[in-house]
């Protein structure tokens, strides 16, 4: 059954498998960003900590990038980095560069003359180093302001994949190997709080869109998947399951109560919500509890995870337009005008887009040796 693992040995190659699980999570992070984009469009309060959704992605991603590269080396004994950043160029790119393109074609006749400033942020975006266009102050936000986050996701998929093939090439360093990034990760949590407590302001703007200030994320996600790959012990998936409440009540907190200028957010909100994600891979891992598991693989959760990066890409152009036109509409006339469009722009993406180009994949898929 989907997300039923045998946990009691080490994973072998092909053993992660695809998880439904997973894409469910997906679909529950990006609804929770979407959420609180609506109500940020609308200057009302609708879930003030959604923008935590991306929180949960970098976890998931962290996870699933590390988890793939270690099979692949457990598999053929080595890894292929021009084959991994291939396959990332062709999942990434097309609906990237697309959106992009979109955002630079409707500033040039959009009202309020956005194109230069747009301009400036696309290039951010294209070379991945949107975070810190923002985290710099290098120019005020535009239509293409939430490509930060993938940005950030592009510079751990330079880095790390490199760091790894090093550490797996050290037999000695292989069965603690988890322990490199859980001290990363705890180095930019530590680091994220000291400066948000020593520092009279806060520099808000510098602690949420850099990359060593958010990297604790991807890097706890790493760390699961090192330690998933050397065979979960048997407590694992009991303790895991105890765990599930504690996890989805964190969540629900920090994403109900969180705001990005709260200075809990940086002293424990972004590292409690990594850690809860974190529980909550594990559970879709060990296949328990079986409730949770049955709600993350509804049929309709799952398209949404499949769906989850062009929604991410293409909701906020949406909104950002339709705001634009109809700034006297009620907040019950817009969102659901909004919400329409962006989903069908969506499914259109993926479907005419971003489907066809992944399936090319395939030829840069490691074969077992």
């Amino acid at each position: 059954m989907a997300g039923r693992v045998d946990t009691t040995r080490p994973a072998h190659a092909g053993r992660l498998g695809y998880l439904p699980g997973l894409d469910g999570l997906r679909a529950l992070a990006i609804l929770t960003v979407v959420a609180f984009h609506v109500g940020a469009f609308s200057h009302r309060s609708t879930l003030d900590g959604g923008f935590l959704g991306v929180q949960v992605f970098f976890v998931i991603s962290g996870f699933l990038i590390t988890a793939l590269l270690v099979e692949e080396h457990e598999r053929n004994g080595r890894i292929s980095l021009r084959a991994f950043y291939a396959r990332r160029a062709l999942r990434l790119f097309p609906a990237l560069f697309a959106a992009v393109g979109v955002a630079v074609v409707y500033t040039t006749f959009a009202p309020g003359h956005q194109l230069h400033q747009t301009a400036k942020e696309a290039l951010a975006s294209v070379f991945y180093w949107d975070n810190w266009f923002h985290a710099l102050k290098v120019g005020n936000p535009t239509i293409l302001l939430h490509t930060w986050s993938l940005s950030i996701e592009e510079q751990f998929y330079l880095v790390w994949p490199l760091l790894l093939v090093l550490a797996l090439g050290l037999a000695a360093a292989r069965t603690r190997l988890w322990l490199l990034p859980l001290a990363g990760a705890a180095a930019a949590a530590l680091g994220r709080a000291v400066a948000d407590v020593v520092s009279s302001p806060a520099p808000i703007g510098r602690l949420y869109f850099g990359t060593d200030t958010r990297a604790d994320a991807l890097l706890i996600g790493c760390a699961l998947a090192l330690v998933w790959a050397r065979g979960l012990p048997r407590q694992a998936a009991p303790l895991l399951a105890w765990l599930t409440v504690p996890a989805l009540a964190a969540l629900a907190v920090l994403m109900w109560f969180e705001t990005t200028t709260a200075r809990s957010l940086y002293v424990i909100g972004l590292l409690g919500c990594s850690l809860a994600s974190a529980v909550l891979i594990g559970n879709v891992l060990t296949g328990r509890p079986r409730l949770l598991i049955r709600v993350l693989e509804h049929p309709g959760l799952v398209f949404v995870g499949k769906v989850s990066y062009g929604l991410y890409l293409w909701h906020y152009l949406v909104f950002w337009i339709v705001r634009d036109y109809t700034g006297g509409w009620s907040m019950a006339s817009r969102v659901p005008l909004e919400l329409a469009i962006a989903i069908a722009v969506t499914v259109v993406s993926y479907y005419l887009l971003e489907l066809p180009i992944v399936r090319q994949k395939v030829r840069f898929t490691p074969q077992r040796s």
